[in-house]
């Protein structure tokens, strides 16, 4: 896994878009939450934010956007905190390269992500109870701007 992690890291986007399917197949395996291991876990997470540049066509269909979506998701919740500062940062990346597509995942589950990250004491009927508002877009191109500088003091 941390193999595939170096190689999305290395290599231009471009070389990697035809093998595009089968290295996110393995990736999300690594990240799913029946992994035992969180070595897997996190080498899958940091392979993940590694490999976003060149999923655009895995964004672009819904039912492959909503399984990338949800294991990241589950993958914010993870005890570990190195596995969730990762997840962290690929929703950030995911965020900044594919904000069209997120919408549907802001108030649902990207809300609810982002108030625990900061309020983890918080029980979790409090954030059903919740209405997120999206900011307006704030960057010429359409999207707000991302730091991740905030998920590292997790």
């Amino acid at each position: 896994m941390e193999a595939i992690g170096y190689i999305c890291q290395d290599i231009e986007p471009e070389h990697l878009e035809a093998q595009c399917n089968e290295i996110l197949t393995a990736i999300v395996q690594g990240m799913r939450v029946e992994e035992e291991s969180n070595g897997v876990k996190l080498a899958a997470t940091t392979a993940l934010l590694n490999s976003l540049e060149f999923t655009k066509a895995n964004f672009e269909k819904e039912t492959e956007r909503h399984f990338i979506m949800q294991v990241v998701c589950e993958a914010t919740q993870c005890k570990d905190v190195h596995i969730r500062v990762a997840a962290l940062q690929c929703l950030v990346k995911i965020m900044s390269l594919y904000y069209q597509f997120m919408e549907a995942y802001m108030g649902p589950a990207l809300f609810a992500v982002s108030l625990r990250k900061y309020c983890p004491f918080v029980p979790t009927k409090i954030f059903r109870s919740c209405k997120f508002r999206p900011q307006r877009r704030s960057s010429s191109a359409g999207r707000p701007e991302c730091r991740n500088r905030d998920f590292a003091d997790t």
